[in-house]
């Protein structure tokens, strides 16, 4: 009862089709980036790297980028 009155929790996520700002633990960033959805590791799909639940933006230019979930530090709505 506590949290409530504190800092009450919040059912607000992210959304496919909103641009964000996405900054990642490295310290870059991605402007005005759309977030697209994520993937999974499934069939093989990037086992080059051992990379499990990639983060699918795409970029002003139309580009997609695959980002390591844990490598996102935070997300922004623009």
């Amino acid at each position: 009862m506590a949290r409530k009155k504190s800092l009450p929790f919040v059912d607000d996520n992210v959304a496919p089709g909103i641009k964000y700002n996405i900054a990642l633990s490295d310290g870059r960033k991605f402007h005005n980036a759309e977030l697209v959805g994520s993937s999974t590791a499934e069939d093989g799909q990037f086992s080059f790297a051992g990379w499990e639940g990639m983060l699918v933006i795409r970029q002003e230019t139309g580009k997609r980028v695959f980002l390591r979930q844990s490598s996102v530090r935070y997300i922004e709505e623009v």
